[in-house]
């Protein structure tokens, strides 16, 4: 088994502006330090330090490189190459079909037993792809937070939400239930939920207060890697923008990384600094996002930012946006093809 790092995860890193735009009821922000090195997970020594395509020199979380995904013969993964950089908030964004949620599912090992993968997956600079199934439980549990999509399929609707949001720290740390109830309700008041709320089931919240016990327990182990899979589709414009600053404002005092995945650059350019583009299995093109939204290079980018300056969702993304697509171009910028 890898040597995943037992320590227990550190609850005074993160803050949030838990403004409860969405009704949650609560606002303020938590006072807050900086994560340390002792975050629950890999340690940051065993993270690679290698300098990454774009020149930077700080550690890489995530690493793919040429990756390929075969699932009954077909390629639904086709070389894509990409990394996510310690603090650094990546987006992965392409239409419907385009490959990006079968991406994250073999970055998080939950591909199924049929499906053939070769290339590289590297996570805090341990190979996801050679895990058995006890290894990949524990770099979910402790390394790796993940936020879906539809927060009430994703949450246990039989658990109350402490219980929801204390079951990483049950599985995975060995902790007393009045240290996992401090730490939950830590938590729950970070996300901007309030006491009262603890002992609700899913059913009895909305759709945006779901989303935060989504948040809250993906976070509640300090991990170094959040992956927001679609996390605010299921949700209204007004409470997309709130989970957005949240989970973003979280992240940052955390000082974890994040590689947020949409079809929607009115949503990406809020959560995100550098995007990847994804169309077909492969990636096209990559840049800095809003580069991207000024100055799109591929077909299937430019379709993605005319949707976005079209429904732009009450973000304000499309301000100062050329809409007929003669902005500069940008500095940072890739085009891949082949």
């Amino acid at each position: 088994m890898n040597n995943l790092d037992a320590s227990e995860p550190n609850m005074d890193g993160m803050t949030a502006n838990a403004a409860g735009v969405d009704g949650t009821g609560a606002g303020g922000a938590a006072d807050a330090g900086h994560a340390g090195a002792d975050n629950a997970g890999v340690g940051h020594a065993d993270v690679s330090r290698a300098t990454n395509a774009a020149g930077s020199a700080r550690p890489t979380i995530l690493d793919v490189r040429d990756l390929n995904v075969t699932i009954g013969g077909h390629a639904v993964l086709k070389r894509v190459s990409l990394h996510v950089d310690a603090g650094e908030r990546v987006g992965l964004i392409g239409a419907s079909g385009s490959g990006k949620s079968m991406l994250v599912k073999a970055v998080t090992g939950l591909l199924s037993r049929t499906a053939r993968v070769d290339g590289s997956l590297n996570i805090g600079g341990k190979r996801v792809d050679t895990m058995d199934d006890v290894e990949l439980a524990d770099l979910r549990g402790r390394y790796v937070g993940l936020v879906f999509q539809n927060p009430g399929a994703a949450l246990n609707p039989v658990l109350t939400v402490e219980q929801q949001v204390c079951l990483p720290l049950r599985l995975h740390y060995d902790l007393d239930a009045d240290e996992r109830h401090d730490r939950a309700m830590t938590m729950l008041e970070r996300v901007g939920l309030p006491p009262r709320l603890a002992g609700a089931y899913p059913h009895e919240l909305s759709g945006g207060q779901q989303q935060r016990v989504g948040i809250a327990t993906a976070l509640i182990t300090s991990p170094r890697l959040i992956i927001a899979d679609e996390p605010t589709t299921a949700l209204d414009a007004i409470v997309q923008r709130s989970i957005i600053d949240l989970l973003v404002s979280l992240v940052e005092s955390a000082g974890a990384s994040m590689l947020f995945i949409t079809h929607d650059f009115a949503v990406l350019s809020r959560a995100t600094t550098r995007c990847v583009v994804i169309d077909g299995g492969r990636v096209v093109e990559t840049g800095g996002t809003e580069d991207l939204l000024r100055n799109p290079g591929e077909p299937a980018t430019r379709a993605l930012v005319r949707a976005a300056k079209l429904l732009t969702l009450g973000t304000g993304v499309g301000a100062g946006v050329d809409m007929d697509g003669t902005a500069r171009m940008g500095a940072n910028r890739e085009r891949h093809h082949g």
